[in-house]
């Protein structure tokens, strides 16, 4: 009869984990907190010199304000320090990331089912292999509170993680068996001991920076053994939306703010409106590749002025493109489609505009060209394009969306796209998932016949979550930045300038039109005056550094109207041994 095998807790934490009626934290993977960046060598001088003293590194519940680690909960100094701030005991076992200055190992023994529990040996030869797998889980019933309540799979659902689809996400899974792609997290082995004792313990990293990564994964389905990703948007509309659409509504949004953006003002127009048309002109430049790359037929339409060869969802969308738009130059009217070919005429000319020499006189917009305006709204039909619902719900979708949509349904299928697609609905956003630990022996050998062999999970570990890199909860790494002690003219001039910055003719220009911070708060630049030339300037890094701090609380006081943050900004302690000249 073979041996049978089982996942257990660390060998150094049986005695502890035993001592009680309870043996669920005996028998599941433990999780190890450490607070040091240099977690590693303090685990192996610990094995190598207290084994025993493993106890006091199992995770436990935390905050900053109390921290706690070890079988031998919250001491008396954090349980006082929690009193003094009105801090409630935590209950909920919140995994930090490093940048937290946390590290945490999920930890177990592989041993065999036989007196004394010897550690089983892992066969690499034979490809036998010992990973760990995190999965997140959902409490079954909305009753059940995860942050006292063990896991078992009558009270949770259990999701893999699969990174191999696109996008990646969770699919449903049981707790002992691996999903198709799932992904698979490397174990260490260490061993300690002496004098024939020696002891084997399989410790894995866990990925607690990979949070956001997780928020953001979907839910999979799984279809004959094989893992599906859901239905994903047509990348042509999402292509259009990031192109066209978003860039059109901000400029709208933009206009509507000041009062002399007009079409039809005449010669010279104002600077808002030429910068109107000069933006409508891209997007529409823009809207005209679109319509090249995805709705060949509408853009032969819109070339020839007809769109008689057109039917169903196509000649819905060119008839709604018959929407009217004044121009920045004179008082003509331009339809949509007029102004998408009329753009489209121009698109060199756009693209290889530079700012005018100092010598030159001024040119907004390349001759002959009008400047249809894109935020001119006069005509409700047009309006109506870019508008939302009456009731103004910022989840309806815009007119203009809806129609290329519908057209893009009549061309056909989307083909794969190669670009990722934006970051879009996640499942949580809260990002408030509840995460478990299972260890895994994978045996490949031993299959029978045409069945694959059965891994070996371990029951799961402690439920837990996985902290933001904003918690409130979650402690400060401890970083000291040491600004320039002496910052008289005397000392600032001595610095070298290490930091070269290179500047194009075009930006360097641009440059000299600020003028003053008062022009600029006016809305006022200055003419790109002096050389047309690029240059390399090197700025000292000790004075760039006393600027972006002084930068950081002019902004810190602006928003502190919105925010009210400064009494919650620093500490400060006197240094009176600190003296810029070394004096008394």
């Amino acid at each position: 009869m073979s041996t049978q095998i089982q996942w257990l807790a660390p060998s150094p934490l049986w005695s502890p984990l035993t001592s009680g009626s309870d043996k669920t934290a005996f028998r599941s993977p433990s999780l190890l907190r450490f607070s040091s960046d240099t977690f590693m060598t303090d685990l192996q001088t610990l094995l190598a010199q207290t084994p025993a003293g493993l106890a006091n590194l199992v995770a436990q519940p935390e905050t900053w304000r109390s921290p706690a680690v070890g079988l031998a909960t919250t001491t008396s100094a954090s349980t006082s320090s929690a009193a003094s701030n009105a801090d409630q005991t935590p209950t909920t076992l919140k995994l930090f990331q490093p940048v937290h200055a946390r590290f945490y190992l999920v930890a177990a023994s592989l041993v065999c089912r036989l007196p004394g529990l010897p550690d089983h040996t892992v066969k690499a030869n034979q490809g036998e292999k010992t990973n760990f797998v995190l999965r997140r889980v959902q409490p079954i019933s909305t009753t059940v509170n995860p942050a006292v309540t063990p896991f078992n799979e009558q009270t949770y659902s259990e999701f893999a993680w699969i990174p191999g689809t696109t996008p990646p996400g969770w699919v449903l899974t049981s707790g002992n068996s691996i999903a198709p792609g799932e992904d698979k997290l490397p174990l260490f082995a260490t061993t300690f001991g002496s004098n024939g004792t020696r002891r084997r313990m399989l410790a894995g990293l866990i990925p607690t920076g990979r949070k956001q990564t997780y928020v953001s994964g979907v839910a999979l389905a799984q279809t004959a053994g094989q893992v599906a990703p859901p239905t994903a948007d047509d990348p042509r509309a999402i292509d259009f939306q990031r192109q066209v659409l978003d860039p059109w509504a901000d400029l709208v949004g933009w206009a509507t703010n000041l009062t002399d953006v007009n079409p039809g003002q005449g010669s010279p127009p104002s600077a808002d409106v030429i910068a109107a048309a000069q933006g409508s002109a891209f997007i529409l430049i823009d809207f005209a590749n679109y319509l090249s790359s995805n709705l060949p037929v509408v853009w032969t339409a819109v070339q020839n002025a007809s769109g008689s060869t057109l039917s169903g969802a196509q000649a819905a969308l060119y008839n709604a493109m018959s929407a009217t738009m004044g121009d920045a130059m004179d008082a003509n009217t331009y339809t949509l489609a007029q102004a998408i070919a009329l753009a489209k005429n121009f698109d060199s000319v756009f693209e290889g505009e530079v700012l005018p020499l100092p010598t030159a006189p001024p040119q907004p917009l390349p001759p002959s060209y009008p400047g249809p305006l894109l935020t001119d709204l006069s005509d409700p039909q047009f309006a109506n394009l870019i508008g939302r619902a009456s009731d103004q719900d910022p989840l309806s979708q815009r007119l203009i969306l809806t129609l290329v949509q519908a057209a893009l349904n009549q061309v056909g299928p989307a083909p794969l796209s190669a670009v990722p697609a934006p970051t879009n609905n996640p499942q949580n956003p809260q990002g408030d998932d509840w995460y478990i630990v299972r260890c895994v022996y994978d045996r490949p050998q031993c299959a029978v016949l045409s069945l694959p062999a059965v891994p070996i999970m371990s029951p799961a570990s402690q439920v837990f979550q996985l902290a933001s890199y904003f918690d409130p909860d979650a402690p400060a790494r401890r970083i000291q930045v040491a600004l320039p002690i002496d910052t008289t003219a005397a000392t600032l001039r001595k610095y070298d300038k290490g930091v070269a910055f290179m500047i194009s003719d075009q930006l360097n220009r641009q440059m000299q039109r600020a003028t003053g911070l008062q022009a600029l708060i006016n809305g006022q630049v200055g003419s790109p005056g002096g050389f047309s030339l690029g240059m390399v300037c090197s700025f000292s890094i000790p004075i760039i550094t006393i600027c972006a701090m002084i930068v950081l609380f002019i902004f810190v006081i602006l928003l502190n109207i919105v925010f009210f943050w400064l009494p919650f900004l620093k500490i400060c302690f006197p240094l009176p041994s600190l003296s810029a000249k070394g004096g008394d």
